[in-house]
């Protein structure tokens, strides 16, 4: 497959034309083996639900924070995160408090989000992709059984690489779980 034919899919998967400098990417892609998406907020809409589901745990756990001071550190990995929170309100928090708070955020964002939406051509694309053999997979600071449902709506099928937190030593921002995917799905990181 050519770059020209994966510009033609994703302007068709997205609905839109793309700018010169992602027409060049696509050219650079030609050379490319593999693609690896994230998965919150990259291919399913579920960032905003992260953010508010984490802003009324902390809230019930007597620590209220505003949502933009979550919001800018969503994509890190749970414990990466919650260290963060943690040290931007200046508190610390014992292990089983730090496990009842996961397990509430948990239960919230399944409340507020019980169905998480694809966002705009991600069906298309990664059915495109399926269909034209590219070799593609998922690296996420996320984890079973909290990914279960993106994943289903998504349509990715069980023989599709997804490397989760749990895989890994270190989640975002170290690249670990992106190497990770780049390794089982038997392409060099240079070709991802």
């Amino acid at each position: 497959m050519n770059a020209s034919k994966l510009c033609h899919a994703l302007k068709h998967c997205l609905g839109h034309e793309f700018g010169w400098e992602i027409i060049g990417d696509l050219i650079r892609w030609e050379r490319m083996k593999a693609l690896i998406f994230d998965l919150d907020g990259t291919l399913v809409d579920s960032v905003y639900a992260h953010v508010l589901a984490w802003q009324v745990a902390f809230a019930e756990a007597g620590m209220p924070i505003d949502g933009w001071r979550l919001h800018r550190r969503m994509g890190m990995s749970g414990g990466l995160f919650k260290r963060a929170v943690m040290r931007e309100l200046g508190r610390t928090i014992s292990l089983p408090k730090l496990q009842t708070l996961d397990k509430r955020h948990g239960e919230l964002f399944h409340k507020f989000l019980p169905h998480p939406r694809p966002l705009p051509g991600a069906v298309q694309l990664l059915r495109f992709l399926r269909k034209n053999r590219v070799i593609h997979g998922v690296a996420t600071s996320n984890q079973r059984p909290h990914i279960n449902s993106s994943l289903k709506a998504l349509g990715i099928p069980e023989r599709t690489v997804v490397v989760e937190r749990g895989d890994v030593v270190r989640a975002k921002p170290e690249p670990d779980l992106f190497l990770e995917c780049q390794k089982r799905l038997g392409v060099e990181a240079t070709d991802c």
